[in-house]
């Protein structure tokens, strides 16, 4: 095995030892259609709904911001995502969602060709508020895993 092989397959080892990154693959299954994201996740336990948008978010989030969240996936988990975080009990980041999705859906894609500074103020103060979304989805995880 080469280096890049093994930096490759260590960060498998290491996802695999993570609690939410563990749920997360074992909830998406072989079952879940990427291509239909949004009927995939609405076919889903409220809970586990909840919980796979927001790491879906996160990820997107923490990868590119909110650009990149809607970028890539429109509103198909950024509207489960609101719906998570308020089941969650993270109103903080229910407000973020809706407001940076709500930013999207008002700006033409000739606006969405330069940054939009308002997205970016969006992406800091969930970035702020990350280890409360981060805690949860723990706990989540961690719940998921003692009931199994």
């Amino acid at each position: 095995m080469n280096d890049e092989e093994e930096f490759f397959e260590s960060i498998i080892e290491d996802g695999a030892q993570d609690p939410v990154n563990r749920a997360y693959q074992e909830l998406l299954g072989d079952d879940f259609d990427a291509s239909h994201i949004r009927e995939s996740l609405a076919a889903r336990d409220p809970d586990e709904r909840a919980f796979l948008a927001l790491v879906m978010c996160s990820a997107e989030v923490d990868n590119g911001g909110f650009e990149q969240l809607f970028g890539n996936s429109a509103d198909e988990i950024a509207r489960h995502g609101v719906e998570g975080a308020k089941r969650f009990g993270l109103p903080r980041q229910e407000e973020l969602i809706q407001s940076a999705w709500d930013r999207w859906r008002e700006s033409s894609p000739y606006e969405r060709e330069e940054p939009d500074e308002r997205l970016s103020e969006l992406d800091e103060e969930w970035y702020a508020v990350d280890e409360e979304l981060q805690r949860r989805l723990l706990e989540f995880a961690r719940l998921r895993s003692n009931a199994g």
